[in-house]
C-alpha cells in the first residue's frame, strides 16, 4: 500500500491521485484515446497524449520526484508501466523517466 501522505499543490491532493491519474492516463493512450486527463477535477482539464509531464515544471514537488516515489512505492509495477512502448502508448511518463534516468547515467562519467 501507498503510504505518501504529502499534500501536491493542485491538480492533485495527494501522490496517491497522482499516481492514479498517470495510470488512467496511460490506459487512456494505450486505447487510442488522444485526449489525458491533467487531474480528477470536476470540470476536467484536458491535454493533448503527446504532453511530456517530465516538461512541466509548474507542479510542486516537481513530477520527476513524483514518479522516482512510485517507482520506490512499487518498483514491479513501475517497471511494468514503463516498459510499454511508444507504439503501443503514446503517453507514457514512466517510460518517459525511465528513459531519461538512463540517459543520465550514460552521461554521468564512473566514479574513479
Amino acid at each position: 500500500m501507498l503510504s505518501a501522505t504529502r499534500l501536491l499543490d493542485p491538480p492533485w491532493g495527494e501522490d496517491q491521485e497522482f499516481f492514479a491519474v498517470q495510470v488512467e492516463n496511460l490506459y487512456r493512450s494505450e486505447k487510442g484515446l488522444k485526449k489525458i486527463r491533467r487531474s480528477h477535477d470536476d470540470p476536467p482539464v484536458w491535454w493533448s497524449d503527446t504532453q511530456n509531464l517530465l516538461d512541466h515544471t509548474e507542479f510542486s514537488p516537481p513530477v520527476w520526484i513524483l514518479l522516482g516515489r512510485f517507482k520506490g512505492f512499487i518498483p514491479g509495477v513501475f517497471d511494468k508501466l514503463a516498459d510499454i512502448p511508444q507504439a503501443k502508448a503514446t503517453y507514457n511518463p514512466f517510460r518517459k523517466y525511465k528513459e531519461e534516468e538512463q540517459a543520465k547515467a550514460k552521461a554521468t562519467p564512473p566514479s574513479p
